[in-house]
């Protein structure tokens, strides 16, 4: 029986053309990594990018300055911008420290602010508001990074841990739950608070006040269409 080589089934063309789309997707695939390098000696680039939605047509996203970008996987956010889902989930990972944070259907959700826990900045905290819907943060274990979620009517605090958020007025829904970790739920005033535990839930339309989430609780308020996709982040 004949061995037929490479070389003998392919033209040398055809050869250089295979070797040129490979090192084309070599290329494509290294750009992110690539596009988040910081020059030598200046700060770590702290943006946000997602990294998966269900349909891109039903995701909007805005700038800083209320410009709409075009919703794509991989786009990249910046402080400041503001992602609203409609019938599609969508989910984020904070660049460079690995965070996931995952949004439901119908949820809209800004970014304040960015920080880097290399940075060296008296604060490091990295800030969004959740302005109604729901989201999973799974914060990742990095020291010297903190995260909160606002809405109107609480502030969420914590460093790494993993929790949802519900806040649906027209719905008359207003929850955390903890998966694990701790934290710190407070009023935007500071006036009141508690110290949430993995497995417990506060009910805001019950004032600041933990419970024992049950199984039925958990079926019912903790599926996100996202859910399966998050990918838990590095603990450094």
């Amino acid at each position: 029986m004949e061995t037929t080589h490479l070389s003998q089934a392919v033209s040398r063309p055809q050869i250089l053309g295979i070797i040129a789309a490979i090192a084309m997707l070599m290329l494509f695939t290294a750009l992110p990594s690539i596009a988040l390098q910081a020059a030598p000696g200046s700060p770590a680039l702290v943006t946000a990018q997602i990294v998966w939605m269900q349909e891109p047509s039903e995701v909007t996203i805005w700038d800083t300055a209320g410009n709409p970008i075009r919703a794509a996987f991989g786009v990249m956010l910046e402080s400041g911008s503001t992602v609203k889902t409609r019938d599609s989930g969508a989910e984020i990972v904070l660049v460079p420290n690995g965070s996931v944070i995952v949004l439901d259907n119908n949820t809209t959700f800004r970014i304040d602010s960015l920080h880097d826990a290399g940075s060296n900045q008296a604060d490091n905290e990295n800030v969004f508001s959740l302005i109604a819907g729901k989201l999973r943060l799974i914060a990742a274990k990095i020291t010297g990074s903190s995260y909160s979620v606002r809405t109107k009517t609480a502030v969420a605090g914590v460093r790494g841990t993993d929790f949802y958020r519900m806040y649906a007025p027209a719905a008359g829904r207003d929850w955390l739950c903890v998966t694990e970790g701790l934290v710190q739920f407070n009023s935007p005033t500071g006036d009141q608070g508690v110290l949430v535990s993995a497995g417990e839930f506060v009910d805001l339309n019950k004032g600041f006040k933990t419970a024992q989430a049950d199984e039925g609780w958990l079926e019912n308020n903790l599926t996100l269409e996202t859910l399966h996709r998050a990918v838990l982040p590095p603990q450094r």
